[in-house]
């Protein structure tokens, strides 16, 4: 679209109606031949209604070319303003794609240093369990030997007595 406001005819390279030169002129004759001639009135009516038609499609291409740059301006806006938003949503999203491959990245090593603990945990309480069961297998000689010792004090007694 072009927005230059110049006269149609000299814009679109169409020939000038020769017998009109201002846009809505008043209906004038060309000559008195012409007024006399039913033809040539005709003729200067058509060249006539030809420039208040050019004058009106002119205005309104101006106006629907205004209207368009009112349009695109307007979407210009809106579309930076979405581009605004999407850049600042993308820096966003960057953001947590980095801290999320520096999660994955130290999983593997969290994993390693977890399974090692696990491990180690592992061991100790196998230890524990086997100094349990120690402890357990003692105790019940210690309450065997008990028994054996009272029963030899009871012995000792009936026989003292």
């Amino acid at each position: 679209m072009q927005t230059s406001t110049s006269h149609p005819f000299t814009e679109h390279h169409l020939p000038a109606p020769t017998s009109i030169t201002a846009p809505h002129a008043t209906f004038r004759p060309l000559s008195t031949s012409a007024t006399t001639s039913t033809t040539g009135m005709y003729l200067h009516y058509l060249k006539k209604c030809q420039q208040i038609l050019w004058d009106s499609i002119w205005q309104r291409i101006t106006n629907d070319d205004q209207e368009l740059q009112e349009l695109h301006t307007k979407i210009r806006r809106i579309l930076e303003a979405k581009l605004t938003d999407d850049s600042d949503r993308i820096r966003k999203l960057e953001s947590q794609l980095t801290k999320a491959e520096i999660f994955v990245s130290l999983c593997p090593k969290l994993q390693n240093s977890l399974q090692t603990d696990l491990i180690a945990t592992r061991c100790e309480l196998a230890g524990s369990q086997q100094l349990a069961q120690l402890a357990e297998t003692h105790a019940i000689d210690t309450q065997e030997q008990l028994e054996i010792v009272m029963l030899d004090k009871d012995v000792v007694e009936e026989k003292a007595d």
